[in-house]
């Protein structure tokens, strides 16, 4: 009963307002990635008319899997854009079809997490387990991106069923082919998944007897070898795209903080806030360590939150940036955060702690939800605003501050417009007076750009008309400025 509930708060956290704004750019690039159409978009001219510009939505989008292919110059595995293209083949590409994949997983995820914390500790700390997955505010947050996040936590979740069982009940077939799929799909999700896959080996190599630790070193050796073949050359295609720079990420969050999650603007201030968060981690990783002995199911989660965790540091040790204290780099460690705070302690005052860690979920969730987006993005009704103003032969320039900007922003248009038809011109550097030229042959020009700015790619023409739709996204009319 206490389940149920949980889910059906978890789920209107989830789905509500899920469509409140349009996507951004990064659900946007996942979005395109699925169609399969590979580098399309940014073959396309820049700086001149694009008479008939080409289709780039799932209307007549290639096979599936040419999203292998497709992802030659992107630092993604495949997995989650090849389940995004069987989800938009059924539910459809409109915001919420898109975004409900993350919400479903997410609610999978604390049923998953409730199974898992009774198998280990019992029914009152699986119950806190679950409600902290259903109530963080990190969690939510996820599940209502169109993004590989929530789903990786899934597998991850899956992949400790697996090790759970293994640990208790012993080998079976069923068990250890769980056991490699999960693994196999986990480094075809995300790549920083290896730590949790680390974990598992060091577990086994530790704590099963010789016969469970060769199934399990080999179980491994085979996922990883089949994932090598599969995915390996075009991984390694994309290597120089996944070695982040220096100081990236610099905007970092405290480690608890980006797990568990808080508002945007803690209630408490922020110096706090970090003393709470830097508290907490201090819980979830000395307590387990007391108590290992005593509860030996723990050692397995403090593993996974320490090298989940652990191979994001060695990132930022090696290439100077601060990925640790980014929320989406490190939330394959949550569910055994979640679990540890959940199960350190369950006995006498001891309850208190994970009750509290409960309610302070729950606080920032509720915040979460209360507050919404950030702020709206009105992506869609820039594009219904197109699509009244805009004729059939009206030509339309499409600014950007690089050179896939432009293009990309195309994709963004025709993907609400449906079926585009008008002339485009992508243009990141000033017009020619060749393109001029081209552009006085249509009766109405308009163009999509960031702000009235993007006039100086324009020069010796002035603005008529100006829709400030969306902050980075808006639509004028312009004309020849008279000599």
């Amino acid at each position: 009963m206490i389940l149920a509930c949980l889910l059906c708060i978890g789920g209107f956290f989830r789905f509500d307002h899920i469509a409140r704004q349009s996507l951004w750019v990064d659900e946007y690039w996942a979005l395109y990635l699925a169609t399969g159409r590979g580098n399309l978009i940014f073959d396309l001219p820049l700086g001149r008319v694009i008479e008939s510009p080409p289709a780039v939505g799932f209307a007549g989008a290639p096979h599936c899997w040419h999203i292998f292919t497709g992802l030659a110059s992107t630092p993604h595995p495949p997995l989650y854009h090849l389940a995004l293209r069987f989800w938009v083949d059924i539910f459809g590409d409109g915001d919420f079809a898109v975004r409900s994949m993350s919400a479903v997983f997410g609610l999978s995820c604390i049923v998953l997490i409730f199974d898992l914390g009774r198998k280990i500790f019992g029914e009152f700390s699986a119950l806190i387990a679950a409600g902290i997955m259903a109530l963080a505010s990190t969690q939510i947050e996820y599940s209502q991106e169109a993004r590989p996040y929530i789903m990786l936590i899934f597998l991850g979740l899956v992949l400790g069923e697996s090790v759970v069982l293994i640990d208790q009940r012993g080998l079976s077939r069923l068990r250890i082919v769980f056991l490699g799929i999960s693994e196999f799909c986990l480094v075809m999700t995300h790549y920083f998944s290896l730590g949790a896959i680390i974990a598992v080996a060091i577990y086994g190599l530790i704590r099963f007897d010789s016969r469970k630790r060769r199934v399990i070193v080999l179980t491994i050796a085979t996922s990883m070898l089949f994932a090598a073949i599969v995915w390996g050359p075009i991984a390694w295609k994309t290597r120089h795209d996944y070695i982040v720079g220096p100081n990236f990420g610099v905007s970092g969050e405290p480690l608890v903080s980006a797990i568990v999650g808080a508002p945007r603007e803690s209630v408490i201030g922020d110096d706090p806030s970090r003393l709470i968060s830097y508290g907490l981690a201090f819980l979830v990783y000395l307590l387990p360590l007391l108590r290992i002995r005593k509860r030996p199911q723990l050692f397995f989660w403090w593993l996974w939150a320490t090298c989940t965790i652990g191979t994001v540091a060695a990132v930022d040790i090696m290439r100077g940036s601060q990925l640790v204290g980014i929320s989406k780099y490190i939330i394959l460690a949550s569910p055994a955060v979640y679990l540890l705070l959940a199960g350190s302690l369950e006995r006498g005052l001891g309850k208190l702690v994970p009750l509290t860690v409960l309610f302070a979920a729950a606080m920032f969730g509720i915040a979460r939800w209360q507050a919404g987006p950030e702020y709206v993005r009105n992506t869609a009704d820039v594009v219904r605003l197109i699509e009244q103003k805009i004729r059939p032969r009206d030509a339309v320039v499409i600014t950007g501050h690089f050179d896939s900007d432009p293009a990309f922003r195309y994709f963004i248009i025709a993907h609400y417009a449906g079926d585009w038809k008008n002339p485009v011109v992508l243009l990141t550097e000033p017009a020619d007076s060749k393109l001029s030229s081209q552009l006085d042959s249509f009766q109405d020009i308009w163009v999509v750009g960031y702000d009235s700015a993007d006039m100086r790619l324009l020069p010796g023409w002035k603005i008529t008309e100006f829709h400030g739709v969306d902050p980075g996204f808006c639509l004028w009319k312009i004309a020849r400025s008279p000599v």
